[in-house]
Formats: C-alpha cells, structure tokens, sequence
C-alpha cells in the first residue's frame, strides 16, 4: 500500500531529525549561523583562496567583504530577515556571494 504524503513527510522529518542528531555528535555540525562560520575562516585564512572558479578566484577576506556589498544591497532594496530571496547563477564566484549576503 502507498503511503500517503502527510505520512511520508512524518517519517523522512524523523529520520532528517536523526540524521542531524548524528551529525551534531560526530561534530560536523553545530549551531553557528552561516556569518560565524565565514568569519571564523576570514580569521584563520583570511588572505587564502576560499573560492575558484573558471575565470576568477576570490579570498576569504573579499568573499566576506562582497558578500557583505550583497547584503546591505538587498536590505536597501527592502529585503528583511526571513524574507523569501531565490537566485539563478552558475557554479562560479557569484553563486557564494549570492549565498552568503542572503544569509
């Protein structure tokens, strides 16, 4: 017999919630918001190459630093926290810069 959808939803949110019981105790994830972790790195590696793609690179330090151009662009446009934001780019440069100012 075919589950139904609300049944199948009850069940994969149990096992999601398991999965990421077990990533929290094997310590691959935790409770920092997405700029901690990206300040964290700048700290670190701040003038290492976070990413490279086909025609560009960019280090930790610009990453934050544009994405941060990114965000304060959005929030001029009226976008708030908990906004809905989508966006369409390539795996490239901008696809993390898009990312990270949304977050």
């Amino acid at each position: 017999m075919t589950k139904s959808f609300f049944d199948q939803f009850k069940e994969d949110a149990v096992m999601y919630e398991e999965f990421m019981k077990r990533l929290y105790h094997l310590g691959l994830q935790d409770d920092m918001a997405v700029v901690d972790h990206l300040n964290k790195q700048v700290e670190e590696r701040g003038s290492a190459l976070a990413v490279i793609d086909d025609t560009q690179s960019i280090t930790w330090a610009d990453l934050r630093h544009k994405a941060m151009k990114v965000a304060a662009a959005l929030q001029q446009l009226g976008v708030k926290e908990g906004d809905r934001v989508a966006f369409q780019v390539p795996n490239c440069v901008e696809w993390y810069l898009a990312r990270l100012g949304i977050s």
